[in-house]
């Protein structure tokens, strides 16, 4: 298996957008139906911060990470793209 960055919202600026645009955005239910889901696990859902993040920064760092373990022989068939060896799945 390859992992594979994804940037879900490639729309959010640099800065991030606020989560109170993001809440207009999918609106009550749809966050109604995160906390259930998380309850269901026994998790709370509280999502932090005012902000929510353009991811793209630590997307391209785990490609970063990924090409540095690749040249140390660390990924590949050996599982996980970040496991090290005597890792969980190195």
């Amino acid at each position: 298996m390859i992992w594979l960055p994804f940037d879900l919202h490639p729309e959010y600026p640099a800065e991030g957008i606020q989560r109170a645009e993001l809440q207009a955005r999918y609106g009550d239910a749809f966050h109604e139906r995160l906390k259930q889901s998380f309850a269901a696990s026994g998790l709370v859902y509280n999502p932090p911060f005012d902000l929510v993040p353009n991811t793209m920064r630590a997307l391209r760092m785990t490609e970063l990470a990924r090409e540095e373990l690749a040249q140390r022989g660390y990924a590949g068939s050996r599982g996980p793209p970040f496991a090290l060896p005597g890792s969980i799945g190195g």
